[in-house]
């Protein structure tokens, strides 16, 4: 039978649960009136998963999570809370549609009252339930079933429980985030190195070295091309090894020109990505291609099956080049400087794209501790386009790719009207695109293509790009305010 695809309001009350409307509402925690609570009950999950994928007008397979989450309800019609069933219940809930994880909290103040969440402590060898996570004391073992959450250090919990001695930390951020989010979070990393007496490595990320750059090289010194991109990479990295000598380094990005002071002020040794020569070139042929300039042009004159096919293609191939070969060299890259370095602390800085480095790193047996620079919910700061790599690597399974991918163009124009003539930082301009984007239908995308082609041949946005911006903006703003039913997310 064909999977039937429901909302998680539908799918839950009707398939599973058979609910009340009556408890679309928080979580009360009435419940802990009676300790201990080893347990989640139906119409605790039911809330859970209706809250989340509210908040970023999500569908799910229903039929799939109906299927795996009823088998962990015992007799008594309740989940016991061994590390088992609550590893069950994420990957049920990610083959159905919707990121969640079990994580430890190891730093950071978030009010978990404004997220759906489940705290848990450990009692044995299993988990209790608590009322609310308090200051974190190190040591006191508290955990969480949630979304990801930004701007709190956390760990992916794992049954083996690694003790690794030399963990590394992975700071995930925007190029042009909050300064003082990002100092405060390194800041954390080196105290906790001095207090352990070991020394600290920070490895950069290096997106890509401009073609330019290879190709002067090349006519200077009439060289190849692959030794002209390793003399360039080797110039970044002697950069780099001044870090360690106080000698601070220059970025166009201005974040960026402050976090190499703050290395540079505290002599941290700093190791760049060992980008492979391959994996550049890659880079460079199919950034020549355009496939996401030839994907507007498609949306923009209603061409949507093309659009699609073409779409698909960029993001196969961007999240090949640019995330998955890289995060594979990264992972290869880490652990031998752990190697080189066991008693080292390891961390970087790296674009929120890569969020799946951190459980292939866990898979390899090394103890990894994150953060998510943002706001609110790993969603609230991604784009359509990260979130399909983000969801591909941790085995999240989209019901309906295609209302995603439908968005990508809306959403990628919003942020540039929020750039371009807001003049936000693509951090804050993605999250101010997110509270629109997420509102706009499947059906929502098909008329603003048609009006878009009509619109287009009038030659009206002909040299006036901020034109075009402020048309994505005004047209899905005006949509979005005629559906006040619909509630805002985060």
């Amino acid at each position: 039978m064909k999977k039937l695809i429901f909302t998680i309001i539908l799918t839950i009350n009707l398939l599973f649960f058979h609910l009340p409307c009556s408890l679309y509402s928080e979580v009360s925690f009435s419940i802990f009136d009676r300790q201990p609570i080893d347990y989640i009950s139906p119409e605790e999950l039911f809330i859970f998963f209706n809250q989340i994928s509210h908040k970023f007008f999500l569908t799910i397979d229903g039929e799939s999570l109906k299927n795996t989450i009823s088998s962990l309800f015992d007799k008594e019609n309740k989940i016991s809370l061994t590390s088992e069933n609550l590893l069950k219940v994420v990957e049920a809930t990610k083959r159905a549609g919707l990121l969640i994880g079990l994580f430890e909290v190891k730093s950071g103040d978030v009010l978990f009252d404004d997220f759906p969440s489940f705290l848990f402590t450990k009692k044995d060898d299993n988990f209790v339930r608590i009322k609310e996570i308090p200051a974190y004391e190190p040591g006191q073992g508290y955990f969480f079933l949630s979304p990801y959450l930004c701007n709190l250090w956390i760990s992916l919990y794992r049954k083996d429980n690694l003790k690794d001695a030399s963990p590394i930390y992975l700071i995930f951020s925007y190029h042009d985030e909050d300064f003082s989010k990002l100092e405060k979070a390194m800041e954390r990393v080196l105290n906790l190195a001095r207090s352990r007496n070991r020394k600290v490595i920070y490895l950069d990320e290096l997106g890509l070295i401009p073609y330019e750059t290879v190709r002067n090289i090349m006519e200077v010194e009439k060289i190849p091309e692959e030794e002209a991109f390793l003399k360039a990479k080797r110039m970044l990295a002697e950069e780099l090894e001044g870090i360690e000598k106080g000698i601070p380094i220059y970025d166009s990005l201005d974040t960026y020109t402050k976090i190499y002071n703050f290395l540079a002020q505290n002599k941290i040794k700093s190791v760049m990505e060992d980008l492979g020569y391959q994996n550049w070139k890659n880079i460079i042929s199919f950034d020549e291609q355009k496939f996401f300039d030839i994907s507007f042009a498609h949306f923009v004159l209603n061409d949507i099956s093309n659009y699609l096919r073409t779409i698909k293609i960029y993001r196969d191939n961007y999240g090949r080049y640019n995330i998955k070969d890289r995060d594979t060299n990264f992972t290869n890259q880490i652990l031998r400087l752990k190697n080189d370095f066991p008693d080292a602390i390891l961390f970087t800085i790296r674009g929120l794209s890569h969020i799946g480095l951190s459980e292939e790193l866990t898979k390899q047996g090394i103890n990894v501790e994150m953060v998510i620079i943002g706001e609110g919910i790993l969603e609230n700061n991604i784009i359509y386009q990260s979130m399909l790599h983000i969801y591909e690597d941790l085995n999240v399974k989209l019901p309906d790719e295609e209302e995603i991918y439908l968005k990508i163009i809306p959403q990628e124009y919003l942020r540039l009207y929020f750039t371009e003539v807001q003049h936000n930082s693509t951090a804050q301009a993605t999250r101010e695109a997110n509270r629109l984007i997420y509102k706009l239908s499947k059906d929502d995308c098909f008329t603003l293509s048609r009006e878009l082609k009509d619109v287009l041949y009038t030659g009206r946005f002909k040299n006036d790009l901020e034109g075009l911006y402020r048309f994505f903006y005004e047209w899905i703003q005006k949509r979005v305010s005629e559906k006040q039913t619909i509630p805002s997310p985060p």
